[in-house]
């Protein structure tokens, strides 16, 4: 004949206050957790990628004018040229100065600060220039060297802040309609605004 064995009734309770007292601590846990707490958003990786765009060309002037180089002599003929120069000139953004302080981020918006625009590269476009007239001399000069000469004040024009300021302004005006469409597909934010701390203005 079996006996059963009396429940042990302490064991019972002593699990189910165990119990009780894991969902408690749970509970409070929870509540603790978030009690104070706040959303910290970083920006790390979003600066990287717009870094690794480097330098983005944003306006392009196309420069068609008419440089006249002369040799002036006080007593034997003068030489001269008259060149018709094609030339360009970037302006563009150099990306990789970006810093953390330069981009501001909410929630929905994202407020990127662009370093100064600046001069990618300028070029005298030789296909498309041509010595309109030249008066020399043979045993006063050389043509070669004539010529070189007045490319060479072609290519200091094209440098000249009456054209790099130009297209430094134009640049800026450009960068909010070509960078905002990009960072903004790169960030995920609704809202993106471009901005310059110091933009260049013509005098």
């Amino acid at each position: 004949m079996n006996v059963k064995k009396p429940v042990n009734l302490r064991l019972y309770i002593g699990i189910a206050i165990l119990v009780i007292a894991v969902f408690t601590g749970y509970g409070i846990f929870k509540r603790l957790r978030s009690a104070g707490s706040q959303t910290v958003v970083t920006h790390e990786a979003i600066i990287e990628e717009i870094k690794t765009m480097g330098k983005m060309e944003l306006a392009t002037l196309y420069v068609k004018d008419i440089i006249e180089y002369k040799e002036e002599r006080a007593f034997l003929p003068d030489s001269k040229v008259l060149l018709m120069v094609s030339g360009e000139v970037n302006g563009c953004v150099d990306l990789q100065k970006l810093k953390d302080k330069d981009l501001e981020l909410s929630e929905d918006k994202l407020l990127v600060y662009l370093p100064p625009p600046e001069i990618c590269f300028s070029k005298v476009d030789h296909e498309h220039s041509k010595v309109y007239e030249k008066t020399s001399w043979i045993l006063l000069d050389d043509d070669a060297e004539l010529i070189d000469k007045t490319y060479k004040e072609a290519d200091k024009y094209l440098k000249s802040p009456a054209v790099t300021q130009k297209a430094m302004q134009t640049a800026a005006e450009k960068a909010p309609e070509i960078l905002e469409p990009i960072f903004k597909k790169i960030s995920g934010k609704k809202t993106v605004e471009v901005r310059f701390r110091t933009t260049p203005v013509l005098p």
